[in-house]
């Protein structure tokens, strides 16, 4: 139901009953002879625990993810064809916002196009989407912060009985070595007071009191402090926090305005190659360096 809601409202003109395209369209819908390389140059080729496939990315197998999403209101087609970027029914794209990279935008951006953000993670596992250059690059947004387009606040919660279930993996291994830099708020908080848990502790003597419920609380605590740094009014979000996150991790901070301001001028100058994203970003160091 979630998905129908979000869909009907980003892509409102998509419906199934619109007229069939017109045959000088439908190439991009013809099979390939070979992909090009180009197409996976900025695809990661990351592995997975036990996986030893050590086939690169041009060779490997492709699943197409092509369905027909039936909604109270409309129907549409999802894909993940990139082929079909300038088709003229592809009134909306949607990306994850932690697989999402400035130099793989598809670019140009069409006139007819809007963006959209889908993002139920926190936003440090992508700086891009802290900053507001980068996120108003998006014409709609589902993400956790209450003044998104479509909050996602509780999305995945069943019932309340789900919140009452023993958990399947124990706290104290579950929220180790995040993305989310969990461990450098600890690390950071142990500068200051006792930090008494199984996942980090500046006191020697104190594993045997790292109970569970002191794991729990250390989870908990992980998570308020993400969520009151990150979840208040733009105008804070936009100071506050990110006055923090320069002091203390200044080489991310950097470079995610830099590819933010990056992505912007190429859209902004409608460039459709997105490997010009380095050389836009160098010029904005430049004038940033001169002042301008």
């Amino acid at each position: 139901m979630a998905l129908c809601l979000w869909l009907i409202m980003v892509v409102p003109v998509c419906c199934w009953g619109q007229r069939p395209v017109d045959t000088g369209d439908s190439g991009v819908f013809q099979p390939q002879s070979a992909l090009s390389d180009i197409e996976f140059a900025s695809v990661s080729s990351y592995r997975g625990p036990g996986n030893t496939d050590p086939r690169p990315n041009n060779k490997l197998p492709i699943i197409l993810w092509w369905k027909r999403v039936e909604c109270a209101r409309s129907s549409c087609l999802v894909t993940s064809n990139r082929k079909v970027q300038l088709y003229r029914r592809m009134p909306s794209i949607i990306f994850y916002g932690t697989d999402f990279r400035a130099y793989e935008a598809p670019l140009p951006r069409l006139a007819h196009q809007t963006w959209a953000l889908f993002h139920e993670e926190s936003p440090m596992n992508n700086y891009f989407l802290s900053h507001n250059v980068g996120i108003r690059l998006f014409n709609y947004t589902a993400t956790f912060r209450r003044e998104s387009d479509y909050p996602l606040t509780l999305r995945w919660l069943p019932s309340l009985d789900y919140l009452l279930k023993a958990p399947a993996v124990p706290l104290q291994e579950k929220n180790r070595w995040r993305r989310a830099d969990r461990n450098r708020y600890v690390q950071e908080l142990m500068k200051y007071i006792e930090i008494i848990l199984a996942c980090n502790s500046n006191v020697s003597s104190a594993q045997y009191l790292c109970s569970l419920i002191l794991c729990t609380v250390h989870a908990a605590l992980m998570y308020t402090l993400n969520f009151f740094a990150l979840i208040s009014l733009s105008t804070r979000w936009q100071h506050w926090p990110s006055l923090i996150w320069l002091q203390m991790w200044p080489q991310d901070y950097w470079q995610s305005l830099d590819q933010a301001e990056g992505l912007e001028s190429l859209v902004r100058h409608n460039v459709s190659d997105p490997s010009l994203l380095w050389q836009h970003i160098q010029s904005i160091a430049v004038r940033r360096a001169r002042g301008r």
